[in-house]
């Protein structure tokens, strides 16, 4: 599992690695602040945004923390990594724009070796709404994502690479939604209703068009406590487990002894 930890006395925050069979946390950056960690398909990089002299950049690190950071891409608005298609061949992410507001972009080649040619990104989508939190399929072949064009954010599906005339549009979500996550065999969408409920949805998917059904609640989650447009929950490929960013509990928090009067016990 990675994690970024914010830091209220440094004002910074960092990177973690956390061995989930063992419990067994490393710290994998040190200094800044970073967020929105994201491994790659394989397991051996981690992707992720570094704030540093007014830039935002998408830095990869080997998963063992051997190396260097490798930036992917910088920009002077704030450029965050929603998904590594499970190919390995695409990077998406989003990017805020003056006039479009939020748009998703592709950076092609994410793993290809430092120095061995330009990285390209290319827009999939900017529209006068938000498109945010974007997540390949399995196969690549369709991109689910958060946009707020009916006033609301909802999940929708677009084909990926878009074809030519634009392609279709399909709406996940009823009533709101953010934050959607594919199971791994492509045959079920997971989101996060306004409400707070994690609800399941059925897709079934041709070569040019999905058939997405009626969403069901299975089970309320706690209250989310950082950005709409960085990563709050998770689910494991199999659609069994689920991990969400929640409030520490006062049963969590170490308590506190108050000791008055403590001169006189000295004496004693």
């Amino acid at each position: 599992m990675a994690v970024s930890r914010l830091d209220l006395q440094g004002n910074s925050a960092d990177l973690w690695l956390t061995e989930l069979a063992r419990g067994a946390s490393t710290r994998f950056t040190f200094g800044g602040t970073q967020f929105a960690p994201l491994w790659s398909p394989d397991g051996s990089r981690v992707v992720f945004t570094s704030q540093r002299d007014n830039r935002s950049t998408i830095f990869q690190k080997v998963a063992n923390g051997a190396g260097k950071e490798e930036p992917l891409l910088s920009a002077a608005s704030i450029a965050v990594a929603d998904d590594w298609s499970r190919d390995g061949r695409f990077l998406l992410y989003e990017q805020p724009d003056r006039t479009t507001k939020s748009d998703l972009w592709v950076l092609p080649d994410p793993g290809k070796q430092p120095g061995s040619g330009e990285r390209k990104p290319t827009l999939f989508l900017g529209t006068d709404f938000n498109e945010s939190q974007g997540r390949f399929s399995p196969d690549t072949k369709w991109i689910a994502y958060t946009s707020d064009q009916n006033g609301k954010p909802e999940i929708y599906v677009r084909p990926f690479p878009t074809p030519p005339g634009g392609g279709g549009q399909w709406q996940i979500s009823r009533g709101g939604g953010s934050h959607a996550r594919w199971r791994r065999d492509g045959k079920e969408l997971f989101y996060l209703s306004l409400n707070n409920r994690l609800m399941a949805v059925d897709v079934n998917a041709s070569a040019a068009a999905l058939q997405p059904g009626i969403p069901k609640a299975l089970f309320e989650a706690p209250p989310v406590l950082v950005g709409p447009d960085f990563p709050t929950w998770d689910v494991s490929p199999d659609g069994q487990r689920f991990l969400v960013t929640t409030a520490a509990s006062a049963s969590d928090t170490a308590p506190l002894t108050v000791v008055l009067n403590w001169p006189q016990l000295l004496k004693k």
